[in-house]
């Protein structure tokens, strides 16, 4: 099981960029925004608590190792999750980003 959360984690990012990939022509665009994505999850949490329950970092890493686990760490330990949000949110965010894309690639003309 935890290694379908990293999994899970890591397509987050792929459904991402191939998302941003269909939607604009700029390469820069496909960088930047995951990596902003990233480090605003990263370091907002800090400030914006609510934050990391809707962000995939929470499947893999955890914030704050003293007080809560991540997901897959819960998983493999046999500890209770300390919250199903982050994998729920990361799942339809996955599914939203693959039928933006797919949606893309059908209307695009070659």
């Amino acid at each position: 099981a935890g290694l379908l959360i990293f999994s899970l984690h890591t397509f987050y990012w792929i459904a991402l960029v191939l998302m941003l990939g269909t939607l604009s022509e700029s390469s820069s665009v496909v960088i930047a925004v995951p990596m902003a994505l990233f480090f605003a999850f990263w370091l907002g949490s800090g400030m914006i608590p609510g934050l990391i329950y809707i962000s995939p970092l929470l499947l893999t890493f955890s914030p704050d190792p003293d007080n809560i686990s991540s997901v897959a760490a819960s998983l493999m330990s046999g500890e209770p999750v300390f919250s199903w949000l982050p994998l729920i949110a990361t799942a339809v965010s996955c599914v939203v980003f693959t039928i933006v894309a797919i949606w893309r690639f059908n209307r695009q003309e070659f």
